[in-house]
């Protein structure tokens, strides 16, 4: 609606950009200056449409609507000095009726030179416009029109984040969805332990996961492990007679960090956790299943800049204790806890999957009693931050060490709280724990 200003018009005379502070200021500032009654600003309907909204019908309001669609259609300032002898408004029946005598309207313009509307001051009395009174209503014009475009990019702005909100609330349904269908969806029990795991994405909850962790029944046909020789494990049936006293079973345990997010990142660790999973069925060391991962890197994604690294352990349960065996690909180090509560890092360190021919991959044979704990975790432990402290390994054995009560769960659990309690607010990678305890016998 118009904004009349210093008169009380029952209507408006046209529609303007609302009776709000901003305009009501600015229309109330050109009535004082130029000592003129009526001051409003005119928009169209619609931007480019050339046409106004309906007035109020008024002799006023057919006038202004006359007069302003010049304004609107030809983007040039109307001068007027008297409407009675003016010849583009003496034969306006409108003219005599309104009490208008003489009025001067600027065109509002954006800055691509398009008009949006127009801004006009009217006067009972025959007036000469002088050139400052001219400058005056352009210079308020142009405030008008630049609260106007202002108002427009807002909304716009408005618009898009909304657009942009629902995408981002799509894309983290998306990723939840394939973060959820890349994790375990619980852990199996593994005979004579307690497993637990924690995965918690980096806090701007955007990035398909780069962190993951799995735990799966090996094969059921064999028994325990001999002792590793330097020549490396052989075959299946050769290394693997089954030997007295062991139950038929093996449960793999890894861990892996892909570098970076999203879909990429998520791409490889779908292609580590299937392909794991695959070579686990036919390979009897850990060395062996992440060389074979390796090499499934190289030649399936050679352009790719990704790489991963990863911890995997192979667990054979028996009477009394447990057997293991690690290999470590680049990863951060495992550490071991002893029932008596001494911790120490455990594994070679290797080096990163899906970079070199040959990742210098060596298992390691660990043997397991109650009470031990093998805690395997991703480098969004120790490299979380606060300010330019980092929580560290040495943070992380301690917490360790002082929490030997606690079972495989709440351990898991303790490490993200204490991580989380260090950072004090978001943590900027994945944090992914996978804790291993031997049943207390």
């Amino acid at each position: 609606m118009a904004v009349p200003a210093f008169i009380n018009e029952a209507s408006s005379p046209t529609t303007a950009a609302g009776a709000d502070g901003p305009f009501c200021r600015l229309t109330a500032l050109a009535s004082s200056l130029l000592d003129g009654p009526v001051a409003f600003v005119a928009l169209p309907t619609a931007p480019g449409s050339g046409r106004l909204s309906p007035s109020s019908g008024s002799p006023l309001g057919l006038l202004a609507d006359a007069f302003c669609l010049d304004v609107l259609d030809g983007g040039m300032p109307l001068v007027v000095e008297d409407a009675r002898t003016d010849p583009r408004t003496r034969d306006n029946p409108h003219v005599a009726t309104a009490g208008v005598r003489a009025w001067i309207c600027h065109p509002m313009k954006d800055p691509a030179g398009d008009t949006l509307g127009s801004f006009c001051v009217l006067v009972t009395l025959a007036r000469a416009w002088s050139a400052r009174d001219r400058e005056t209503v352009a210079g308020l014009a142009y405030a008008a029109a630049g609260e106007f475009h202002l108002r427009g990019d807002m909304a716009r702005a408005a618009c898009d984040t909304q657009r942009l909100n629902a995408l981002t609330a799509q894309t983290a349904a998306r990723s939840r969805y394939l973060q959820d269908s890349l994790l375990p969806p619980h852990l199996p029990g593994v005979p004579g332990m307690q497993v637990a795991a924690r995965y918690l994405p980096a806090a701007d909850g955007l990035g398909v996961l780069g962190d993951f962790y799995d735990l799966f029944p090996g094969p059921r046909n064999i028994g325990g492990p001999r002792p590793l020789t330097n020549r490396g494990p052989r075959p299946l049936a050769r290394q693997w007679p089954g030997g007295r006293g062991w139950p038929r079973g093996r449960w793999d345990a890894v861990i892996g960090d892909v570098c970076g997010h999203g879909v990429e990142a998520a791409t490889v660790t779908a292609l580590a956790r299937y392909t794991i999973r695959a070579d686990a069925v036919r390979e009897i060391s850990p060395a062996r299943v992440l060389a074979r991962l390796n090499a499934a890197l190289l030649a399936q994604r050679p352009d790719s800049e990704r790489y991963l690294t990863a911890a995997y352990v192979m667990l054979f349960p028996r009477r009394g204790h447990v057997d293991a065996i690690l290999a470590s690909a680049g990863h951060t180090p495992a550490l071991l806890r002893g029932s008596d509560g001494t911790v120490r890092a455990v594994g070679h360190h290797g080096l990163p999957l899906g970079l070199f021919d040959r990742a210098d991959l060596h298992d390691t044979r660990l043997s397991l009693k109650p009470g031990d704990t093998l805690l395997l975790y991703t480098d969004g432990v120790t490299e979380a931050r606060r300010g330019r402290e980092e929580y560290g390994e040495e943070r992380l054995r301690g917490l360790l060490a002082d929490t030997g009560r606690l079972d495989a769960h709440d351990l898991a659990h303790a490490v993200e709280d204490d991580v989380l309690a260090f950072t004090g607010g978001p943590h900027a990678d994945d944090i992914a724990v996978l804790a291993l305890r031997v049943a207390d016998g």
